[in-house]
């Protein structure tokens, strides 16, 4: 009987524990939910404030990363642009001087027809024709009719080692001249003229790539017909030749 009284009791203050320790949780919840409310305009205020602040932080880094990744691309342009005309300056000054070559001497004034450039005009054309470079990066235009341009005339020469000079001077002198230049004086306009009258104006790398190498590549397949039709070797330059099939 004993023993079932004392059962009796432990179960009433282990209910009467359980009962407090609800309370007081009731009333913990009840004091939270009340300091949530008095502190709710406070708190929307700090999450507007820190998300703001957030945004800002992240606006200001992806603004930083865009910039260093244009000045890295502006940077990577300057360079390739330089690169490029040096590149192709030295891969178009071997196989000219590979045509140069084969230039017979003695045949300058020989042409295939009556309009055609005579040879030796023609030879010495293609062999002065890198150094344009220089000219075009140096000055803004170049007027034929001024006295100034007399110096830039192509003139023929009596031999071959007279071409290859010319080559090889004209070359030296264009590879100095990238070398000094940068983007932005490329992209700046160059003119050609005649009698005071402009007769093409385009950005000095346009100008470069179509009146320098394009035209290059055109005058010196010119010449490699020239070279066939007087029994002189023919080159292989950008393929085989008939006379260099390896």
């Amino acid at each position: 009987m004993n023993r079932a009284f004392g059962d009796l009791e432990k179960l009433r203050k282990l209910m009467a524990g359980q009962s407090a320790t609800g309370l007081k949780q009731k009333q913990s919840r009840e004091q939270t939910v009340g300091l949530h409310e008095e502190n709710t305009p406070r708190m929307n205020f700090f999450y507007s404030a820190l998300s703001i602040m957030t945004t800002l932080v992240i606006y200001a880094i992806l603004s930083f990363e865009i910039r260093k990744g244009h000045d890295a691309r502006q940077k990577e342009r300057d360079m390739e642009l330089k690169e490029l005309f040096l590149e192709q300056l030295e891969r178009e000054a071997v196989i000219t001087r590979k045509t140069m070559e084969r230039v017979p001497e003695g045949r300058n004034s020989w042409k295939p027809h009556e309009k055609s450039m005579a040879l030796g005009y023609l030879a010495a054309l293609v062999a002065t024709m890198p150094g344009w470079v220089s000219f075009m990066i140096d000055q803004d235009e170049l007027d034929l009719d001024a006295p100034s341009s007399e110096e830039f005339r192509t003139k023929p020469v009596a031999t071959k080692a007279e071409l290859l000079q010319g080559l090889d001077d004209g070359v030296a002198k264009a590879r100095k001249a990238l070398e000094a230049t940068t983007e932005e004086h490329l992209m700046k306009p160059w003119r050609f003229a005649m009698g005071g009258k402009v007769l093409s104006e385009k950005p000095r790398h346009v100008m470069l790539t179509d009146a320098v190498f394009n035209h290059l590549a055109h005058h010196r397949g010119q010449l490699t017909v020239y070279l066939r039709l007087n029994d002189a070797s023919v080159p292989a330059l950008y393929g085989p030749s008939a006379d260099e099939i390896n």
